[in-house]
């Protein structure tokens, strides 16, 4: 099994996230953000395509040099 990524520590001056998942599927978003928050991730959730390009259009990524990891639905409405 591969090693896990390690979230942020905690109490780090960021919020920029770190997971941003988009999907329209209710139950499978709450289980990918579920477990992400379980592991201490800082992540976006987005419905559906249009609006996760509208907001990612406006993060500030304060200098982050790494982009967030992307888990994106393959048939987004919206887009």
């Amino acid at each position: 099994m591969a090693p896990q990524p390690e979230p942020s520590p905690p109490g780090e001056k960021t919020d920029v996230p770190e997971v941003i998942v988009v999907e329209d599927d209710p139950a499978l978003a709450e289980l990918l953000t579920f477990g992400l928050e379980a592991r201490g991730y800082r992540f976006l959730h987005f419905r559906n395509g249009r609006e996760a390009l509208d907001l990612l259009k406006k993060i500030d990524t304060r200098g982050s040099t790494q982009p967030p990891l992307l888990l994106l639905d393959v048939d987004l409405p919206a887009l």
